[in-house]
């Protein structure tokens, strides 16, 4: 299972260290089609998690993960742009497949083995996603996925949607359908920042749209985001009534979907039961198959990117054609710094300039007399 995968320890703190070291996160990401959708650190963690996900799907060759964790961290840190960490992902996927098919030094000659067997693991065999929050996950299990049909504040939604406008809040609550996704990582996207309307409503509209007030969201930070249900009403100069009914949505929204402890879930079900003939996804296959002036990895990487990030479905889906998948909780990352210490930091570094002063003194006279026995040496040499 990828959670087995996600509790090893060199994974755990790869993911440690997307999320809360500048050298895993810090990206160039105007090249990246997804730069103005995600923070860095999210970016970098959403290419991670997709990338062992491809990995446990296309490879899951228990020997050869503790090398493919290490060259994905190495991968991460140095490249400086997300769409060349992109690229590496999939020069990995293809040069690990290599290896699991014992095509090593032959892949020239297996081009079309290893091309199918990508798109038999990933397309014919693959799944499509769905976001949701784990609240109702037992449900989902019992009585299967009934699209739009779970307990919900959807009537109270639709209420402030009128008092708020269609700019901060866009959903259409009144339709029947939900929607999938093919791509792994869109899907933990809408997953930590389920349910998007809410998200929306708390840290993506046209009064609040800024990082400090995302990021509040994905750690479940029910003070910061309280700052911006405030700061949207009062933008809004709205009324005392309308404030309080605004106010009261957000949290009863907060509690009914337990957002404090919160922890992403996706599902996924086969391909299958939405396509019966991609020919799409067909095309794309024919056209790389045979066309070696195409590189094999950029072969690969046409099959695995994602070709559709709105599949609409309006039918019940039952409980046994549904896998749950786990993810990690984005505040669970986060290193929470101590405050006493960074204070004892501070006063530390409010007096070093005697000890500098000192130290470049030492190092002044060092230096002389690193000087002076060089001359020595050379005038004994001259002598």
């Amino acid at each position: 299972m990828l959670q087995d995968i996600l509790q090893r320890e060199d994974t755990a703190k790869l993911l440690k260290e997307v999320v809360n070291n500048n050298r895993y996160n810090n990206k160039d990401d105007i090249s990246s089609i997804n730069y103005q959708q995600f923070n860095n650190a999210e970016h970098s963690l959403f290419i991670t998690l997709e990338a062992i996900y491809k990995y446990k799907i296309i490879i899951d060759e228990e020997s050869l993960l503790k090398d493919f964790i290490y060259q994905l961290n190495l991968l991460i840190r140095k490249i400086d742009n997300f769409h060349d960490i992109q690229d590496g992902v999939n020069r990995l996927i293809t040069k690990f497949c290599i290896l699991k098919l014992g095509y090593k030094d032959k892949e020239d000659k297996k081009r079309k083995e290893i091309i199918k067997y990508v798109y038999d693991k990933y397309i014919n065999n693959g799944y499509f996603f769905h976001a949701i929050n784990d609240v109702y996950k037992e449900d989902i299990k019992k009585q299967g996925l009934i699209p739009q049909q779970y307990k919900n504040l959807y009537d109270k939604f639709i209420d402030i949607k009128n008092i708020l406008g269609s700019d901060v809040i866009s959903k259409e609550f009144l339709s029947k359908n939900i929607h999938f996704t093919d791509s792994f990582m869109m899907s933990y996207y809408y997953a930590v920042n389920s349910p998007m309307y809410f998200y929306e409503l708390l840290c993506d509209n046209k009064i609040i749209n800024d990082i400090e007030a995302q990021e509040s969201y994905l750690e479940n930070d029910y003070d910061k985001c309280n700052k911006n249900i405030n700061k949207l009403v009062n933008k809004l100069e709205l009324n005392d009534k309308n404030s309080d009914k605004v106010k009261e949505v957000f949290n009863s929204e907060w509690n009914l979907i337990n957002k404090s402890s919160s922890r992403p879930t996706i599902i996924r079900v086969k391909r299958s039961l939405f396509v019966k003939d991609d020919n799409k996804e067909e095309e794309i296959y024919n056209n790389v198959i045979n066309n070696t002036d195409i590189e094999l990895s950029d072969a690969v990487g046409r099959i695995l990117e994602s070709k559709d990030d709105d599949i609409e479905c309006s039918f019940k889906i039952d409980s046994k054609n549904i896998e749950f998948i786990d993810l990690p909780n984005y505040a669970s990352l986060i290193e929470k710094r101590d405050v006493d210490h960074s204070v004892k930091k501070t006063e530390e570094e409010s007096q070093p300039n005697n000890e500098l002063g000192m130290i470049s003194i030492l190092m002044l006279i060092g230096s002389i007399l690193i000087a002076a026995g060089v001359i020595m040496t050379m005038i004994v040499s001259g002598g």
